[in-house]
């Protein structure tokens, strides 16, 4: 099998578990009938990064974006955190690695 090749399915792979994993941890409870809902002003103070929504006590998946307009998902667990990095980071360095040697073999 080709490098390239291989890569390239890698890279398909991991993106794709990647959102897989994003839905099946932002999936929404089913107890939300007595729960609060924090508003703009608390989410605002769960905000990392002024991007990425952390709120243990949300038990909403998916949440409103603070800034633009969509959904982001609750990173409610620490674990939730590190797969994400992990998968992103794979996904990254799969790619990267996809295009160093697309590079080299065009210029050999």
């Amino acid at each position: 099998m080709d490098i390239n090749l291989a890569l390239t399915i890698s890279t398909i792979l991991l993106a794709s578990a990647l959102i897989i994993y994003m839905i099946v941890c932002a999936k929404k409870d089913t107890s939300l009938e007595g729960a609060t809902i924090p508003n703009r002003e608390q989410m605002r103070n769960h905000l990392v990064w002024l991007i990425f929504y952390s709120n243990p006590e949300d038990p909403r998946g998916w949440v409103p974006k603070i800034r633009g307009y969509g959904w982001t998902v609750n990173f409610r667990k620490k674990s939730q955190i590190y797969i994400f990095c992990l998968l992103l980071i794979l996904t990254l360095f799969s790619g990267i690695l996809q295009g160093v040697f697309a590079v080299s073999i065009a210029f050999s």
